[in-house]
């Protein structure tokens, strides 16, 4: 899961996702994902 939120999104404090989970900065999808400008397509 990319750890990714919008400049504008809200955060529900004490709420956790079971499948919450951290990527190795190494994987090329995480890498990949760090030049995509989410906020401009979203």
């Amino acid at each position: 899961m990319i750890k990714y939120t919008p400049a504008n999104q809200l955060t529900l404090e004490g709420f956790e996702h079971p499948f919450d989970q951290e990527l190795s900065p190494d994987n090329r999808w995480v890498k990949l994902a760090t030049l995509i400008p989410w906020d401009e397509l979203a």
